[in-house]
């Protein structure tokens, strides 16, 4: 009998594998299109809101926000140096390879927003945020109750602990005294 490359052609455990695989190329193409209709959906009806007359799009931006401690809940952040950024729609974010240049062993962590400038003006900020652990830590003893609950976040898109506001085209360096 003839080999194939997976086993014996013909057989009807192959047979029954190759149906059990275009069952499922069939069904992932049925779930693919119903996301696709969704997405679809979902989109028109953003678009529609967004251009509806009545609509403040002014406002849009009150409704669009992550708290501070939204931000703090998530594990995923737990060792990490979490920065947000607000900035002016067209505005580009680019973070160069920390190891280039540097000797070794050694790193520089950059960050260069630009605004493109078409007829949208504003500053750009940046917020530290700063996990639970990471405030006591910097304060070098265990906060109080009372003390930690000072430094909370309200449940508002207020900024958190740490902002820093920025011209266009700056370069912001996470590494600098300010943060």
């Amino acid at each position: 009998m003839d080999r194939g490359a997976s086993g014996t052609l013909g057989t009807t455990e192959s047979y029954q594998g190759m149906d059990h695989l275009q069952q499922s190329i069939s069904d992932l193409r049925q779930d693919e299109m119903k996301y696709d209709q969704q997405i679809k959906m979902v989109s028109q009806n953003i678009r529609r809101l967004y251009e509806e007359e009545a609509f403040d799009k002014g406002s849009f931006e009150n409704f669009c926000y992550v708290t501070h401690d939204d931000m703090r809940q998530q594990e995923r952040f737990a060792d990490q140096s979490v920065m947000a950024i607000k900035a002016p729609p067209g505005t580009t974010l680019e973070v160069p390879d920390p190891d280039e240049g540097m000797p070794n062993g050694k790193r520089r962590f950059q960050i260069f927003l630009k605004s493109t400038g078409l007829g949208t003006h504003g500053p750009v900020d940046v917020y530290l945020v700063r996990l639970l652990n990471d405030e006591q830590d910097a304060d070098g003893a265990e906060e109080s109750t009372e003390e930690a609950s000072a430094h909370a976040a309200p449940e508002s898109p207020a900024p958190p602990l740490d902002q820093v506001s920025l011209t266009s085209g700056c370069c912001v360096d996470p590494t600098l005294s300010v943060f």
